[in-house]
């Protein structure tokens, strides 16, 4: 066999095997993201009670309220968000990168994800993504197509859990995030929100059916 032949026959088993080393070392990094399954001890699933220190998340609703419900509302006062709870035990720094604060958002008693804000500071928040991709490996980018505030987000999506970083937006409105979060109890939520909103909706007509018959 050729001397040359020889080489690059060499060269491209050399990258084959580069690659596919490079593959797994990525699946193994979403498996490590699966079998972390939350943030810390915070694990998805669990009730608050598993919690020692919950503070209720209060904001103004005024972002999507509904308009007959936005009527009765007083903007001068800070309302609960059904199901978001601060943590105010968790240790606020991923390694020496400083947190604002990790809020954990519950659905019928369960864990179903963790948003964790990250302090502002380009250092801060490029330092974070380092300990992320140290950990899970490279995420995949995404960019929204929204020409006034687009937003890049790095992505690592395993077969259980899924975790957003978001790189770059309006750091007014959102701020850097990054959100984790259990498919199937997210999933589970979605299409149980959607189950509850037939009925409801099935409940109205027949209410509406009872009362026009009435007349």
């Amino acid at each position: 066999m050729p001397f040359f032949y020889k080489h690059i026959m060499k060269t491209a088993l050399f990258v084959s095997l580069f690659l596919l080393n490079n593959l797994f070392s990525f699946g193994q990094n979403l498996k490590a993201l699966d079998d972390k399954n939350g943030f810390r001890e915070a694990k998805f699933g669990v009730s608050p009670s598993s919690f020692k220190n919950l503070e209720q998340v209060k904001t103004t609703p005024i972002i999507g309220l509904d308009p007959e419900k936005s009527k009765n509302v007083d903007r001068t006062k800070l309302y609960p968000v059904k199901g978001e709870y601060y943590d105010k035990d968790v240790d606020l720094h991923i390694g020496n990168f400083p947190l604002d604060y990790v809020v954990y958002h519950f659905y019928k008693d369960k864990l179903v994800s963790i948003g964790i804000k990250v302090s502002q500071g380009l250092t801060n928040q490029d330092g974070v993504l380092d300990v992320l991709e140290t950990a899970y490996g490279k995420g995949v980018f995404e960019k929204n197509d929204d020409k006034w505030h687009p937003i890049t987000y790095s992505i690592w999506e395993g077969e259980k859990v899924k975790m957003v970083y978001t790189l770059g937006n309006d750091l007014e409105v959102v701020g850097i995030m990054i959100s984790i979060s259990s498919k199937e109890l997210e999933n589970w939520e979605k299409r149980d929100i959607i189950i509850e909103a037939q009925k409801a909706e099935q409940q109205k007509k027949q209410a509406i059916q009872e009362a026009a018959k009435k007349l």
